[in-house]
């Protein structure tokens, strides 16, 4: 990380003031709606395994009901490390009829302090945009017969590729990326800090 910051001159407390869990959140699920037109509704009154959990209703572009999707973002004793994504209940038929999925994003980013909000890194960011491809992947399951749910190794790892490659786009990150106090907008020499910087140990 000192190399890093050193080489690329990328001050990774300055990047954290623009990356707020909300501000990520909200361009994940704007990015979402311009590239495959769902939107993303909080559901205050749905059950939650914890307090900290957000829970929203996914529709598609005609209304239509596509899924349900938790947010689990800090860490607590009962927790695993690290992030991932995973289903509550699969996508179905039943008697003809498609049962959408539950799922949830985990993580374990640094939780709000006062009236800071949660800060997430550049990687964590990036790890958020990552996780909510597997989202997709799941919400957007639509077969038969439950065999058909499996993909190949390869194929689990594109969903999640595709939409943490849009994560730094700077069209992207000034849809989302505003300091959390002044509301200002992530300038464009420190979006070409952090496209360089993500090419750092790339080979490792």
């Amino acid at each position: 990380e000192q190399v890093r910051k050193q080489r690329y001159q990328l001050d990774e407390e300055v990047v954290r003031q623009y990356l707020s869990l909300d501000n990520v959140c909200r361009g994940m699920f704007d990015l979402a709606n311009r590239l495959y037109g769902v939107s993303f509704r909080p559901l205050s009154s749905a059950p939650r395994y914890h307090k900290e959990c957000t829970a929203y209703q996914v529709l598609d572009l005609d209304g239509s009901h596509v899924g349900v999707l938790y947010i689990d973002p800090y860490p607590r004793k009962s927790k695993s490390g690290g992030a991932w994504c995973g289903n509550f209940t699969e996508q179905r038929y039943v008697d003809g009829e498609r049962k959408a999925p539950v799922l949830g994003i985990v993580c374990n980013f640094t939780p709000p302090v006062g009236d800071t909000p949660a800060l997430l890194t550049f990687d964590e960011a990036e790890t958020m945009f990552h996780e909510f491809g597997h989202a997709l992947h799941f919400l957007f399951a639509d077969v038969r017969y439950r065999g058909l749910t499996d993909v190949e190794g390869d194929f689990v790892e594109l969903p999640s590729q595709i939409m943490e490659n849009w994560a730094f786009e700077p069209e992207i990150m000034k849809m989302y990326a505003t300091h959390y106090r002044t509301g200002e907008v992530i300038p464009d020499n420190l979006i070409a800090k952090i496209q360089n910087a993500s090419l750092f140990n790339q080979r490792f």
